[in-house]
C-alpha cells in the first residue's frame, strides 16, 4: 500500500475498546502502520469475528501491562509514531505517563487521541469506557422507543462508532495542522458525543 493515502504515518495503539479497534482500524485500512499493544487477555478477544474485522491490517505486541515498563518500552514506540490512540482511563494514563501533557514535552510532534466514556473534565470521565453504561447513565437508552414503557438496551454500539469516526477526523485535522506547524496536539472525544 505504498500509495495509500496514509502511507508512512505511524500510529500507536493502547487500549482494548471497540472506539480505540476501530479508529485505529481506519488508520490501517488507509495505509498506515498501525502496532496495537495487546494484554494477555487479548487472547480471549481474538476469538470474537469483531476482533479479527476491527484489528485487520495491524501489527499486535503482546505485553502483561500491568508489569510492563512503559517509560522505556513504550518510548521507543512512540518516538517513531505519529499518532497514539487510546482509551485507558485519565488516571491510567497519567500513572503509566502516556497522558497529553506528558507525551508533549517528550515527544512535541506526537498527536494524542483519547476516547473515554465521558467527556474529558466531565466530572464522570473515569467511569470505564462501555456503551451500556455511558448510554444508561447519559438517559440515552430511554429515548429509544420499544416494546415495553423504560429504558431499551441497544444492541448497536452507537457510542464506539460514533466516536472512532471522530477520533479518527481529529486525528486526521491534527496530521494536516502538524504537517504545517511541525507540532502535534490532542484529541480527545467520548463515547458519549460519539452517541450525540
Amino acid at each position: 500500500m505504498m500509495n495509500a493515502i496514509l502511507s508512512g504515518v505511524k500510529v500507536v495503539e493502547l487500549g482494548g475498546g471497540h472506539a480505540a479497534a476501530v479508529a485505529a482500524m481506519l488508520f490501517a485500512d488507509a495505509g498506515a502502520d498501525v502496532v496495537k499493544l495487546e494484554g494477555p487477555e487479548g487472547h480471549e478477544a481474538r476469538q470474537s469475528a469483531s476482533f479479527s474485522v476491527w484489528n485487520r491490517g495491524k501489527k499486535s505486541v503482546f505485553v502483561d501491562l500491568p508489569a510492563w515498563e512503559c517509560s522505556k518500552d513504550l518510548d521507543r514506540l512512540l518516538e517513531c509514531a505519529d499518532v497514539v490512540i487510546t482509551d485507558w482511563l485519565p488516571s491510567l494514563q497519567v500513572a503509566r505517563g502516556v497522558d497529553a501533557a506528558s507525551l508533549r514535552v517528550r515527544f512535541p510532534s506526537l498527536i494524542h487521541v483519547s476516547i473515554g466514556g465521558w467527556p474529558a473534565g466531565h466530572p464522570l470521565e473515569e467511569r470505564p469506557v462501555d456503551d451500556a453504561l455511558v448510554l444508561a447513565e447519559a438517559g440515552i437508552l430511554d429515548e429509544q422507543p420499544g416494546y415495553r414503557e423504560g429504558p431499551i438496551y441497544l444492541r448497536f454500539p452507537l457510542g464506539s462508532w460514533g466516536a472512532a469516526y471522530l477520533a479518527a477526523i481529529g486525528a486526521l485535522a491534527k496530521l494536516i495542522a502538524g504537517h504545517r506547524t511541525g507540532r502535534g496536539g490532542t484529541v480527545r472525544t467520548s463515547l458519549l458525543q460519539g452517541a450525540l
